[in-house]
């Protein structure tokens, strides 16, 4: 941990954790409660005393829990039975980390408002908006409807205090999609009625799902990542 480059008007700060312990999510808690420490130091007020509470020990007993679940297992099974996976569609040769082509874009206001009010329309959250056009964009590339994206899913208790826990807490899992549809309303609809019905049973350990499938090689061949995180900083 360093504060550098420290001025008048700004300073940087360099944090190191190591990711096996520690997930995304805590970082930016991490870094709200520091700011905000920061500006009480300045201001003479006290510092604030964050009573951490053992949800890790919890989770932790509850993923133990979830493995003697036959429940778990069964679903899994039974929701991932007979799928394909696409690794012979998806063979590029061997790329080196220079060679990747890493795109970005910033959406403009109003096609974002217009997101968000479709969503709202739809009853959904945003992010199955874009799900659905990843997972649209997918079947036409594969020419196969029936496609299993991996999800990242913040497994953190849903109890007062249990967001601000610090450590980690992600999971990834497989929401399957096998859609005809050419009605987009239609198909964000289908896609999130799959996201709720995976809900129950997103906290199976996705290492425990690899064994579970009996698979040699990686079940994140498609991926998608929808983060917001905001972070808290004192005006």
């Amino acid at each position: 941990f360093n504060v550098n480059n420290i001025t008048t008007a700004y300073f940087d700060v360099m944090l190191t954790i190591n990711h096996a312990t520690n997930d995304g999510w805590s970082i930016y808690q991490f870094l709200s409660h520091l700011l905000h420490d920061y500006k009480n130091v300045l201001n003479g007020d006290n510092v604030s005393v964050i009573q951490e509470k053992p949800y890790y020990d919890m989770y932790v007993a509850q993923e133990l829990s979830i493995l003697q679940d036959k429940q778990y297992k069964q679903f899994w099974l039974d929701y991932l039975d007979q799928y394909e996976f696409k690794g012979k569609l998806l063979q590029y040769g061997k790329v080196t980390p220079h060679q990747w082509l890493n795109k970005s874009c910033l959406i403009e206001t109003s096609l974002s408002s217009a997101i968000i009010a479709r969503a709202n329309e739809l009853a959904v959250p945003v992010d199955i908006v874009f799900l659905s056009v990843w997972y649209y964009t997918l079947s036409l590339f594969l020419q196969d409807p029936d496609i299993a994206i991996a999800l990242e899913v913040n497994n953190r208790f849903e109890v007062e205090g249990g967001i601000d826990q610090f450590g980690l807490f992600l999971n990834m899992v497989l929401l399957r999609i096998k859609s005809t549809t050419t009605e987009i309303d239609q198909l964000i609809k289908e896609v999130y009625t799959q996201r709720v019905k995976i809900q129950s049973f997103k906290e199976y350990p996705h290492s425990e799902l690899h064994s579970l499938l009996n698979r040699s090689e990686s079940l994140m061949q498609l991926v998608f990542e929808y983060t917001q995180i905001e972070l808290s900083i004192p005006g």
